[in-house]
């Protein structure tokens, strides 16, 4: 699988199977960050949303989702250059 975020040319993160095969560098080093607090501490994990992308993408071309894309620097630009 691939996954990809908005802006950002190509995947940043691919698996094969349960394992990670590429990662962003940036990305990586957030994972791996989180996956040693969640292993050594009481910290428990966050939700994540999962979505369909063929309905997202429908929901773009039916101009139902601006392509402004809210918090992006905050939340995507600091892994465009990895």
């Amino acid at each position: 699988m691939s996954f990809f975020m908005p802006g950002i040319g190509g995947a940043v993160i691919t698996t094969y199977g349960w394992f990670l095969n590429k990662a962003n560098p940036i990305l990586r080093e957030e994972i791996i960050n989180r996956l040693v607090l969640l292993q050594t501490t009481d910290k428990k994990p966050k939700n994540v949303k999962v979505f369909d992308t063929d309905t997202f993408y429908k929901m773009v071309d039916n101009n139902e989702v601006d392509n402004d894309i809210e918090n992006y620097d905050t939340l995507y630009k600091k892994y465009e250059k990895a």
